[in-house]
């Protein structure tokens, strides 16, 4: 089921009128917008460094975490100035083991996609014995934190996988030492996945409404990096020693997994129609819809759902980096 942003608030929340409204059975996601002026759209796939990968056959992963956005939903859009929607939501019937479940599914499926394109991913007990993993500070599993698009997410990492707590000015100093120590490539990943999908309704470039629904997406900036064994061998001129690959549109599906249904109360109606806060994303502005939406998921099939999602992206993904061997 679908619902529906007034026009009336909407137009107060991006700074545009008309109020024509069209409705589907299920929401579209928007693709993002690219290019010059943001004309275009963003490639399906972002890649940098891809030569990185050439002859290399051994993977670790000391990093791999899901992001799920539990209580807002980012915005699936941007209107003309940068503004991008925030859709408060609430998720009922989904506990931190269906989550985890769905965390060590799309662990265990991107490593067989990695197998398939040629490389040998080292086991979590040969990571466990190189010192400089096993040294590793470890954050507690899950953890809510900050994340894309605004919200923050509570972020998963795969059972018998270390939540690594390794500060930003140390990363580089702990991939070497992992690339050293395993003689393989190190490989980070990073996916943020939501319930809730936006579709932006337009009549030339007139904002008539937004459709929000049910569509479990994988968001655009979820992105595996990989610094290679053998690029990182090179003396001299070097090339790229790290690819990159990063979803540039979502990938989604709109396979229902509950009930949706709008649970704003009074008080709710009360708050401004939108709050405004600097975002570092996008150097505009986020905006937050009062309106509140409240999932109540199937968990059995919320699962299922976001593990084939979820196995779409990583695929593709692995399949990108395979390309550069």
């Amino acid at each position: 089921m679908n619902r529906l942003i007034p026009c009336a608030s909407l137009a107060l929340l991006l700074g545009l009128s008309g109020c024509g409204v069209s409705t589907t059975k299920n929401v579209e996601v928007d693709r993002h917008s690219g290019g010059f002026l943001g004309l275009g759209e963003q490639a399906d796939l972002q890649t940098s460094g891809l030569e990185a990968m050439k002859g290399e056959t051994r993977v670790v992963i000391p990093n791999f975490k899901v992001g799920f956005y539990l209580d807002k939903s980012p915005g699936g859009f941007k209107s003309g100035s940068g503004d991008a929607a925030i859709v408060r939501s609430k998720l009922s019937g989904v506990e931190n083991a269906d989550f985890q479940a769905i965390t060590d599914a799309a662990y265990a499926a991107f490593k067989q996609q990695l197998t398939a394109q040629g490389f040998s991913v080292m086991s979590e007990a040969e990571m466990a014995a190189l010192p400089r993993y096993a040294a590793a500070k470890a954050k507690a599993n899950p953890e809510m934190d900050k994340a894309l698009f605004g919200p923050d997410a509570l972020y998963f990492v795969p059972t018998g996988v270390k939540h690594l707590d390794v500060g930003m000015f140390d990363k580089g100093l702990f991939n070497m030492d992992m690339l050293k120590q395993s003689q393989a490539t190190v490989m980070d990943v990073t996916l943020y996945v939501t319930y809730l999908g936006q579709k932006l309704e337009k009549v030339l470039t007139m904002v008539s409404g937004v459709q929000v629904g049910q569509a479990m997406t994988v968001i655009p900036g979820s992105v595996v990096t990989a610094s290679g064994y053998q690029a990182s061998k090179c003396v001299g001129f070097c090339p790229n020693t790290v690819a990159s690959v990063r979803l540039g549109q979502p990938i989604y599906s709109t396979e229902e997994t509950g009930t949706l249904t709008d649970v704003t109360t009074a008080g709710d109606r009360a708050l401004d129609v939108a709050k405004m806060a600097a975002t570092w994303m996008t150097g505009g502005l986020k905006t937050q819809v009062t309106k509140v939406y409240e999932l109540k998921a199937d968990p059995a099939k919320f699962k299922k759902v976001a593990i084939e999602t979820l196995g779409k992206a990583t695929g593709q993904m692995a399949a990108k980096l395979g390309s550069g061997r």
